[in-house]
């Protein structure tokens, strides 16, 4: 388990995290370490967050996963490199047929 997660009250959390609810994170970043340490996705692998790389918050998703080597990339971005374009702010057209 990467040194950042701990387990606490059995349930597994990043440090610094004061949420009072269970959150996915620390199992999002775990598990990308796991499928990168076994060889799975290869350099595909990485985890869509639309959080921030802050320093001043180093228990962010982004944060965290950089110090394991797994890259981080908003919606925008995952939409802009498989060449879909970038999403609406105001959400989905009307479809089109």
């Amino acid at each position: 388990m990467p040194d950042h997660v701990v387990r606490i009250n059995g349930r597994l959390s990043l440090l610094g995290k004061s949420k009072r609810r269970p959150s996915a994170d620390p199992h999002v970043i775990a598990l990308a370490v796991v499928l990168r340490a076994r060889g799975l996705f290869g350099r595909a692998l990485g985890i869509v967050t639309e959080e921030a790389d802050r320093p001043d918050r180093p228990t962010r998703i982004p944060s965290v996963a950089r110090r394991y080597g797994i890259p981080c990339i908003n919606m925008d971005g995952l939409l802009g490199r498989e060449g879909l374009g970038r999403r609406s702010p105001r959400g989905p057209g009307p479809a089109h047929g």
